[in-house]
């Protein structure tokens, strides 16, 4: 009897576990150091390109550039005008999935250099 509610009760805390790092994973949508499609306020690393960036905490030595703007859609012909609308943006960067045409849409990542103190 004991050894069953010992197992029910680990049964519990294992799922309550997973449910907690399915909704992180859901709530943040990355892991720090991973891959991924940074949100406005995500930083990246020194010379950020679609094939190599990685998220970064902001405040780490490595953090190069702050993303001050998202923009969906975006053809690469169309990537140079997108960040005049954000200010601070001084860099940009493309990412796609599939084959880079000029017809492959894709998201703009807007950038801006840390400053080093």
């Amino acid at each position: 009897m004991k050894l069953r509610i010992g197992v029910e009760i680990a049964l519990v805390v294992v799922g309550v576990l997973v449910v907690g790092a399915v909704a992180a994973y859901l709530k943040f949508g990355f892991v720090e150091g991973e891959t991924a499609k940074p949100a406005v306020g995500s930083c990246v690393g020194p010379n950020p390109e679609a094939e190599t960036m990685k998220l970064v905490d902001c405040a780490a030595p490595g953090a190069a550039h702050k993303v001050v703007g998202v923009v969906e859609g975006k053809t690469r012909a169309e990537v140079n005008q997108v960040c005049q609308e954000f200010g601070a943006a001084d860099s940009f960067l493309f990412l796609w999935e599939g084959a880079d045409t000029p017809a492959t849409r894709g998201q703009v990542l807007c950038l801006a250099k840390i400053p080093k103190s």
